[in-house]
């Protein structure tokens, strides 16, 4: 049971943080996630999550250098790569 409270209140700030996307309110939305991520560091969703957010705010450096600690973490997934090879076309 706790688990899943540990879960539902991780979801929360994911959705929290789509919110204040829809808002504009990026920094409050990166916030959030980086609040979940802090609870969750693996969570996939919430890593495109962030990127996204900072590819918004048109900070691609900190994107990238986000998506470069998860490519040396994670050397087996291939994601990271292309989502860092995508955030070239951008930048």
């Amino acid at each position: 049971e706790h688990k899943n409270n540990q879960n539902s209140s991780a979801q929360g700030l994911l959705a929290q943080a789509d919110l204040h996307c829809v808002k504009g309110d990026y920094a409050k939305a990166l916030s959030c996630v980086e609040a979940h991520l802090a609870k969750n560091p693996a969570d996939t969703d919430a890593r495109l999550a962030k990127i996204e957010i900072l590819v918004a705010q048109k900070q691609l450096e900190k994107a990238a250098d986000s998506l470069t600690t998860w490519i040396t973490a994670d050397k087996d997934n291939q994601m990271w790569l292309k989502t860092l090879h995508l955030l070239c076309y951008l930048g």
